[in-house]
């Protein structure tokens, strides 16, 4: 399949409204493999007997147990109506599992540039569904280094987990469906590394209504959307905590960050053991075992009760259920430390 020779637009030209439009298209676009994530009612009780309903809209229920599976369906078919037939990417993990089988579906070649101390079972998968992985010392950042430069010698259309507006589109597709399932102002709680989530899914909820809020979530020890937010512009972060996976982003797109900050409300940070708290809450109401990365949401939710207003219905966005071994047996370990 020859590729064409006009590259496709950046995402510096593309406006919220574009995102939102594109989302939508994205919605109809999915292949067949990408399943409508069911919006779960979820009544908490807390420990001094008070409850509060909250929604979960659950995406470890597509192929690869994460929205990842989303954007890079969409991308890789847009790119593949353009004339790509190779792919390469830079991933934590779950968004390459997203681009390996979107590729494998399309039937085109890509490659998965990865940091080696990522969760093996996540590496093991990538290669299953056909993918070339390279693994790399050091975090996403060493990973998407070395992805863009691959990518710039012309062999293979990058993929970008967060700075490309069709993957970012992809990820709205997920507003689109919660507003089929739920009217009425929505207040939702966004897990955000890179910000592609954020911007996707923030495009689409206001642009349906101003009145929608988007609180972005995150840990403490990978934080770096928020220190950006809070400064007014971008500001690195020297150190990130692996353990949380995608969100372990050390710098932002600009664009992307640019864009993400207008679609936001607020910040919401917690602390590792707030998510982990989460994630054994969960596993016992449903049997799911969350990773960390995709708990931060629901964790943030579920601590908003001093400051939630009875007019807003409160969606936590889950975005994934690949929890390594070691995770497991870390909420164990709490849960019993802690007297969960």
């Amino acid at each position: 399949m020859k590729q064409e020779t006009t590259e496709p637009k950046p995402i510096d030209i593309y406006g919220i409204s574009d995102i939102a439009t594109m989302a939508y298209d994205a919605s109809l676009m999915l292949p067949y493999y990408i399943s409508k994530s069911p919006l779960i009612e979820y009544t908490y009780i807390y420990e001094d007997g008070s409850e509060k309903l909250i929604f979960v809209k659950d995406e470890s229920v597509q192929p690869g147990n994460s929205f990842k599976d989303r954007g890079s369906a969409y991308a890789i078919g847009r790119y593949v109506m353009k004339g790509v037939d190779s792919v390469i990417t830079a991933s934590a993990g779950n968004h390459g599992l997203g681009v390996a089988r979107a590729a494998q579906y399309y039937n085109i070649e890509s490659t998965v540039v990865i940091p080696e101390n990522s969760e093996q079972v996540k590496k093991d998968l990538i290669r299953e569904l056909g993918a070339k992985v390279i693994e790399i010392s050091g975090d996403f950042s060493d990973a998407e280094f070395l992805a863009k430069s691959i990518a710039n010698e012309g062999k293979s259309k990058l993929i970008h987990p967060f700075a490309d507006p069709y993957v970012a589109a992809g990820q709205g597709s997920i507003a689109v469906e919660l507003l089929d399932q739920l009217s009425g102002n929505i207040r939702s709680f966004i897990p955000v590394g890179g910000g592609g989530l954020l911007l996707g899914f923030g495009s689409v909820m206001k642009s349906y209504s101003k009145l929608n809020e988007i609180i972005s979530c995150q840990p403490n020890s990978a934080n770096t959307f928020t220190k950006s937010y809070v400064n007014g512009s971008i500001t690195p972060s020297r150190d990130v905590d692996m353990e949380f996976g995608g969100l372990a982003v050390r710098t932002l797109d600009p664009q992307t960050y640019s864009l993400g900050s207008v679609v936001n409300d607020r910040c919401k940070i917690l602390k590792p053991l707030q998510v982990f708290r989460a994630i054994h809450d969960w596993r016992i109401l449903t049997g799911t075992f969350l990773e960390p990365a995709a708990a931060v949401g629901l964790a943030a939710c579920l601590l908003s009760n001093n400051d939630a207003r009875s007019d807003y219905a409160e969606v936590a966005i889950v975005t994934g259920s690949n929890s390594s071994n070691e995770i497991r047996k870390k909420v164990d370990r709490l849960a019993i430390e802690n007297r969960w």
